[in-house]
């Protein structure tokens, strides 16, 4: 008989990058967004890096599966505030896990979430409505398997999420909540399901997580190769010859502002600021394409301006981002990160970006790239296609209502 919830332990793992980032990688690239998160740059003083077993600088033996790992910032919010991982996501129909292994691994992922909601808040937190207290908890890149354990149900019946209801009335359109940038519209959806109660409070669209092989793997990859060794600088592609283009890797507030009115999923400035950008100007100094690397490493924010389109910038963009996945952080001509030392808004912070990586450890034949794109989103899903991205699995923002996983280990150990 698997241990309920309470009686799993969670292990903080105050040097992550060392006792808990190197059982990940043999796995690659399906924890590929806890992968990266913890390799970013930039880690704030309210960061926490959780797991199912002990911090350990050694890979021998690797954690006995199931495990499940979180990296958590509750000071990002409204922003997404947690990556996660469950080995369960490994799992194939060929290999399917056994009832125990699956109620083992529901239990580990409702104890990391009740002993989230035990933390205290920091002060910078932003949730949507003051008086919650922190209730919801925004989970980036859920794996379907991940999202189907919390809802109660078995891994296998993933594809059921995808017929979960999320539509909103917005603006007199039916749209789902937004992926992060803003929780209002996401607390207008609600849904639970399965035996997990209210456990999952909302979930985006579904995304087909779209992965690109590592170049070093391949010999391929226009503008996802540096100068040979993982941490160069990555070299550029060239561009069309006539159009009086620049590339730029530095941007102003309102060029942020022109990011955020493109897209669907706004990122702050101080979060913009930390991130490694790509763009393209015109001999005026204007932003005509430009495109950004998440905390998590994901391809974000790919525009261009629609009188540029149709000569191939966007491949262009996309692949020099992706080549800044082993690059330097280079500061713009003020030598500004983001706030005092990086932190914004007067935050501290670990890896500030002064001449440092912007994903720090990531070593030759692990330089996946990946993007997340709706389901329905076609035109998008056959440019990331035609950059080269293969399907890799269905992800989904979650919104997680830490009363209802209270409720629920409680329902649990009745």
């Amino acid at each position: 008989m698997s241990p309920s919830p309470s009686q799993i332990p969670i292990f903080t793992h105050p040097n992550p990058r060392t006792t808990l980032l190197p059982h990940l990688p043999p796995y690659l690239p399906t924890p590929l967004p806890l992968t990266r998160r913890l390799q970013f740059h930039f880690h704030s003083p309210h960061s926490l890096a959780l797991a199912t077993f002990l911090p350990s600088t050694s890979t021998t033996p690797p954690p006995t599966p199931p495990f499940a790992a979180l990296y958590l910032d509750r000071s990002r919010s409204p922003e997404t505030e947690a990556w996660l991982f469950s080995s369960i996501e490994l799992s194939l129909p060929a290999a399917a896990p056994s009832t125990e292994e699956i109620q083992q691994a529901r239990s580990q992922l409702l104890s990391l979430l009740l002993h989230i909601s035990s933390l205290p808040l920091p002060p910078s937190y932003e949730g949507r409505d003051p008086e919650s207290g922190g209730r919801f908890l925004v989970l980036g890149s859920v794996h379907e398997r991940t999202l189907a354990l919390l809802r109660g149900w078995r891994p296998d019946q993933a594809e059921r999420s995808r017929d979960v209801s999320v539509d909103a009335a917005v603006g007199g359109q039916k749209e789902g909540p937004q992926r992060e940038g803003s929780q209002k519209d996401v607390m207008q959806t609600v849904g639970g399901g399965g035996g997990g109660g209210k456990v999952v409070y909302a979930q985006t669209v579904a995304y087909v997580k779209y992965l690109f092989t590592p170049p070093t793997a391949t010999g391929e990859g226009e503008g996802r190769k540096g100068d040979g060794e993982v941490g160069g600088k990555a070299s550029l592609p060239a561009l069309p010859e006539g159009l009086g283009l620049e590339w730029t890797t530095s941007f102003s507030t309102p060029d942020f502002e022109l990011v955020r009115s493109r897209t669907s999923v706004p990122r702050r400035d101080r979060t913009l600021r930390l991130l490694p950008g790509l763009g393209l100007r015109s001999g005026e100094g204007r932003l005509v394409s430009w495109a950004f690397l998440s905390p998590d490493g994901s391809l974000a924010s790919l525009h261009v301006e629609p009188e540029f389109r149709g000569r191939g910038l966007g491949k262009k963009v996309a692949g020099g981002v992706m080549g800044m996945l082993g690059g330097r952080v280079e500061m713009d001509a003020k030598g500004e990160g983001e706030g005092e030392g990086g932190g914004g808004e007067g935050e501290g912070g670990t890896g500030d970006g002064q001449g440092g990586l912007y994903f720090e450890g990531v070593r030759e034949g692990e330089e996946w790239g990946h993007a997340d794109v709706a389901v329905d989103n076609k035109d998008s899903r056959g440019v990331t296609r035609g950059l080269g991205g293969k399907e890799g699995w269905i992800c989904y923002w979650v919104w997680i209502d830490l009363e209802g996983v209270k409720a629920e280990v409680e329902r649990l150990e009745r």
